[in-house]
């Protein structure tokens, strides 16, 4: 921002009057299919070959062997949305004797140990396999959409009787963690939520050897719900920007993202994905056309504050915990400006990442000024958070009240003259100021306190 220098003489700049803002909501309904699991693939292989290309495992007639079903588990992070159908990447081996073999998918919640429970809660009617060609086969449940709250897992089964009817179905070809560094990171690709049902009991995939996989492999399955949900973009701004007030430089300030959580999840929005994996050995460039962008799910931009390396872009990153921090070193002239945005972005897990992007794009005002001569590098004003003043706008009684004050302080109003009009020192937590005998129009309340801590607010008065 451009610098202004200010008289030594002059306690504060006027600013205009501004009215409270509401900060606005951006809501969306969303249709997808959740390919995280292919998708992982997918990415950390950098493969242009498409299903065809990917490991399987071979899934014999579930009369003829200890293993009934395999599935996999997703993430739900609360908000409930609706379960419509199930894909998969699924052919039949060459030795079955068999033209086609019958399958079937289903959804199941998880009990208090997060394995799949049976009865599912719905599944999608039998599905013939009539190729040794992996293709993508799937399809709606059978008794209709289902609403879904929590986590919940998606269940492969291989409906034939005959032994040697044998179906193959896609997987991922990660390693464990504990087998990881032996292997390159590429190759650590698993949450860990692969499930296979063995001797009637729902297990884990990893390392798991009574069904022959082996210590060091965690296979996830390439199977997919078909949902429908709804998300919400929006932000909690500090109270001060919400009520207009001027802020003071060098104060920080904190803006919260109080957006729906499934656009943080790595498993519905591939912006998500490609923070969570980004990682050593991945192949960026080929996934997908054009390479993966460069903004994260939320960010912030401050109107041309040089203090940010960024040009006053602040990025949520997953480890910010949903807040980010704004501290200005200089101001506008006009101090006022509305060229601060709050974005979303939320890019759909659909297949090779081709999912839909929906973005949100929300405008707020800003006021920046200097506070007791804060001009140029002098006084830095520390942050009286706890700090509440209230009405504001006065209401009709013109008395006002400012909560969470610490320690010793001394409260000064002062009008847009810069004209003392009132001071008194307190050492209570709350107190009052009574502006009923003063004209309609603008102040400025400065408090300061024994601990160095100070805050500037701009009072409004009207009839």
């Amino acid at each position: 921002m451009k610098k202004l220098l200010l008289l030594a003489s002059v306690l504060f700049t006027g600013s205009i009057q501004m009215k409270a803002q509401t900060p606005s909501t951006s809501t969306f309904a969303v249709t997808d299919t959740l390919h995280y699991y292919f998708n992982k693939f997918y990415f950390k292989s950098g493969s242009a070959q498409g299903a065809g290309s990917v490991p399987v495992i071979k899934l014999a007639a579930s009369t003829v062997t200890g293993v009934t079903h395999v599935g996999v588990i997703y993430e739900n992070c609360g908000d409930s949305m609706d379960i419509n159908g199930i894909e998969g990447i699924v052919a039949k081996t060459t030795r079955t004797s068999q033209q086609s073999i019958k399958v079937r998918m289903y959804l199941c919640g998880l009990n208090s140990s997060r394995m799949p429970v049976l009865p599912p809660i719905d599944s999608t009617p039998d599905i013939t396999i009539g190729t040794n060609i992996l293709n993508m086969v799937g399809g709606n449940l059978v008794h209709g959409p289902k609403r879904i709250a929590g986590d919940f897992a998606i269940c492969f089964r291989n409906m034939s009787t005959i032994s040697g009817d044998t179906i193959v179905l896609g997987r991922t070809a990660s390693r464990t963690y504990t087998a990881w560094p032996n292997y390159t990171w590429s190759q650590k690709y698993s949450d860990g939520n692969g499930v296979m049902r063995f001797s009637g009991t729902f297990r884990s995939v990893t390392n798991f050897t009574a069904s022959g996989l082996g210590v060091g492999t965690d296979y996830e399955f390439m199977l997919a719900p078909r949902v429908t949900y709804t998300i919400q973009a929006s932000q909690a701004m500090p109270q001060p920007v919400i009520d207009s007030q001027t802020l003071c430089t060098s104060t920080a300030y904190n803006f919260t993202n109080t957006s729906s959580c499934r656009i943080s999840n790595r498993m519905y929005n591939l912006i998500e994905f490609y923070n969570y994996w980004n990682q050593p050995g991945s192949y960026l460039a080929n996934w997908p056309a054009g390479g993966w962008p460069v903004d994260s799910s939320f960010t912030w931009k401050f109107d041309n504050e040089d203090n940010l390396a960024t040009g006053g872009r602040i990025f949520l990153h997953k480890y910010n915990n949903n807040v980010v921090g704004f501290q200005s070193d200089s101001v506008l002239n006009p101090i006022c400006t509305d060229q601060n945005f709050f974005r979303m972005r939320h890019r759909t897990s659909g297949l090779y990442g081709r999912g839909t992007m929906y973005s949100a794009n929300q405008q707020f005002t800003i006021c920046l000024d200097y506070c007791n001569n804060d001009a140029v590098g002098l006084n830095d004003v520390t942050n009286y958070s706890s700090l509440n003043v209230f009405p504001n706008p006065a209401n009709e009684t013109g008395i006002i009240n400012i909560n969470g004050l610490i320690g010793k302080n001394t409260i000064n109003v002062y009008d847009m003259l810069g004209q003392l009009i009132s001071t008194e020192t307190t050492s209570t937590a709350k107190t009052t100021i009574d502006l009923s005998h003063q004209a309609k129009g603008n102040y400025l309340v400065r408090i300061n306190n024994d601990f160095n801590m100070s805050k500037t607010v701009k009072l409004i008065k009207g009839e």
